[in-house]
């Protein structure tokens, strides 16, 4: 008996046919057509972390599954502390899933990290900055 598999990389129509032999003359073909959906990739922007205050960069550590594989990051800035004048231009290189950010007050940062895959973009997904 056998078991063909097939595992797909990227979304599409796929026909496969299989044509049985008896070995006595005897043959049949079936055809099967599948249709592969892509799904969303998956955002991953890392573990909460908690830095002394003062501390001026932070290392990012996000990462995206799922989806096609070939992933575009977009990091953003969710929330800041109280009196943090930190912005956008503040995360350098917000394309890169290990980014880094810069601060400069004491409290609590929020970002989202998005991953595309060239055919979707992720669920936003959060990770805390604690600066204390």
């Amino acid at each position: 008996a056998q078991s063909p598999t097939f595992t797909p990389t990227l979304p599409g129509t796929h026909t496969f046919l299989l044509t049985v032999d008896d070995g006595l003359g005897g043959t049949d073909t079936v055809s099967v057509t599948v249709a592969v959906q892509n799904q969303n990739p998956f955002a991953d922007a890392g573990p909460d972390q908690t830095v002394p205050a003062g501390t001026r960069e932070v290392q990012l550590a996000g990462s995206a599954s799922g989806g096609c594989g070939s992933y575009v990051f977009d990091w953003a800035i969710q929330a800041l502390p109280a009196g943090s004048t930190t912005s956008s231009s503040d995360i350098h290189d917000p394309g890169d899933p290990d980014a880094l950010l810069m601060i400069d007050a004491a409290g609590s940062y929020v970002l989202s990290l998005q991953a595309y895959d060239g055919a979707s973009w992720s669920t936003p997904d959060l990770v805390v900055i604690d600066a204390e």
